[in-house]
């Protein structure tokens, strides 16, 4: 009786009587074996083995890749310092407010001074803030408008509120608003004028329907609309971001303490600065380690060269990363005299190439 052993790997994988052919299923797709065979008389005796066979699996076919999801409509308006901030009848206040009680609402207050929030899940509604200090040169200290000093486990909603810089010559305020602790934050349909900074540290939550106009650089502060230095789970939409400086930017998502992850920017018309956006790629944080952007995108906003050609002093943005799922989709430049044309932003390179 004549049988043949068959080896796979040099593994013996299976003995067959009277029989020539032999079918494997226990391979795995994509890897590749080698086949051998030895054959023995009904006596016993062994030939040697064969020479061996390399065999490749074929993979399974790989799954199209999923469409994106479709592009928005371009917004028909945008937010303007007439219909953001502030409105109606608002009681006065005079000097520094403090907010301490977690979950008080604060409305319809006009503050001549600063306004420092301590507590959580504080809501600030219809509040304008009017503050500023002379400005002594380099030397002139900080000076935040609203100051949110919460913890970062909670958040804090501002909505329809006002910053405004006195508008007496050599008056200086650093930052609109100053986010201290990272926490999560909803800013909407607010209005943010002449400061140096308009929103500065956000790190999570929505920012949408604001119009942040900076004032001139004077004490050679970094000039942003909005800035981050690591966020998570962050939406920007549908905000005016103008910075007539030709430094720093209208948007900037720098690494500073980590890398930016889960950012959605839409629909915002964003101009000035030197470059109009830092798109939130870095080679590193301030302790060196790695901090490319993973799930970033920037999807149907506008460049507007309201203050400079190429929407930026140096360009209109750079340090994007489409890595994760990140897009860039459908950015474009607006002229100078506010006319949409269909001419493409192109996608700014990866921090340091």
């Amino acid at each position: 009786m004549a049988q043949y052993v068959v080896y796979r790997d040099g593994v013996k994988l299976a003995a067959l009587t009277n029989a020539t052919t032999y079918s494997d299923a226990t391979v795995v797709a994509g890897r590749k074996y080698g086949y051998q065979v030895l054959a023995m008389n009904g006596a016993g005796a062994a030939s040697a083995l064969s020479a061996m066979v390399s065999v490749t699996v074929p993979g399974k076919p790989a799954a199209p890749p999923a469409a994106p999801p479709p592009v928005p409509p371009m917004p028909s308006g945008w937010p303007t310092a007439s219909n953001t901030g502030a409105s109606g009848s608002l009681a006065d206040v005079s000097g520094d407010v403090v907010l301490s009680n977690a979950g008080e609402v604060y409305t319809n207050k006009r503050i001549k001074g600063t306004l420092t929030v301590t507590a959580c899940n504080v809501t600030l509604r219809n509040v304008e803030v009017d503050s500023g200090e002379p400005f002594t040169g380099n030397s002139t200290p900080d000076l935040f408008g609203i100051w949110l000093q919460e913890s970062a486990t909670c958040g804090v909603t501002v909505d329809h509120v006002s910053t405004i810089t006195e508008g007496a010559p050599n008056v200086y305020v650093t930052t609109s608003i100053r986010v201290a602790r990272g926490g999560p934050v909803t800013i909407t349909n607010s209005k943010l004028l002449g400061a140096q900074l308009g929103i500065l540290g956000v790190a999570a939550g929505v920012v949408r329907g604001n119009f942040i106009e900076l004032g001139q650089n004077m004490r050679g502060d970094h000039n942003d609309a909005i800035q981050g230095d690591g966020a998570t789970n962050l939406t920007l939409d549908h905000n005016t971001l103008l910075n007539p400086n030709d430094q720093t930017s209208a948007l900037a998502l720098y690494t500073e303490y980590g890398n930016n992850n889960n950012i959605m920017v839409t629909n915002n018309l964003m101009a000035g600065g030197g470059y109009t956006c830092y798109c939130g790629d870095g080679a590193t944080d301030n302790n060196g380690n790695a901090a490319r952007a993973v799930s970033v995108s920037f999807v149907n906003n506008v460049f507007w060269r309201k203050y400079f050609p190429t929407a930026g002093n140096f360009g209109p943005g750079r340090a994007y990363n489409p890595a994760g799922g990140g897009r860039w989709v459908n950015n474009l430049f607006m002229a100078a005299d506010g006319t949409l044309t269909t001419e493409q932003v192109p996608q700014p390179s990866l921090d340091g190439s």
